[in-house]
Formats: C-alpha cells, structure tokens, sequence
C-alpha cells in the first residue's frame, strides 16, 4: 500500500512542495493499481484466484495510514533539514 511513495521519489524537493495533480500519467496509475488491489480483496474471483479475504473498511484505512508514515516522514526531514539525499 505505499504506492503514495512514487510521488515523493525521483526528485530533490519534498512531497510538501510539490503539486500531486501535475502529472496526469502518474495519477493514473496509481489509480490504476489501487483499483486492481481492491478488486483482488473485495470481489469473490480475486479472492479465490489470489487466496484474499474481503478487509473491512477500517482495516483498509489503518493500513493506508501506517503504510504512508515512512514516507511523511522522510518528507519532513527533507523538509526540516533541507537534505537532498532522502
């Protein structure tokens, strides 16, 4: 689920600084993987083909947030102390 990484790399200034919607390519294929992940948890041929199980909601929005704190906080160390290695 730390796809929102790909927004953060490539680049020397920080996921704060820049505009997420710039790149229409890059938006669509984030969009394109999380609708194939939800597809392969919540409908019945995704869980036979790949062994899931349907997550509740609430599972799925704590694994989202713990999932992105990597990478908030490697942004606001970048942020902080203006390296340009991280």
């Amino acid at each position: 689920m730390s796809i929102e990484t790909v927004f953060d790399s490539r680049s020397s200034s920080t996921l704060f600084r820049k505009d997420p919607l710039g790149n229409r390519a890059l938006l669509g294929a984030v969009a394109l993987s999380a609708a194939l992940s939800l597809l392969a948890i919540y409908t019945t041929p995704g869980n036979l083909v790949l062994g899931t199980t349907p997550l509740q909601a609430r599972h799925l929005l704590e694994i989202v947030a713990i999932a992105s704190l990597p990478t908030l906080g490697l942004s606001a160390l970048k942020e902080v102390f203006q390296f340009k290695f991280l």
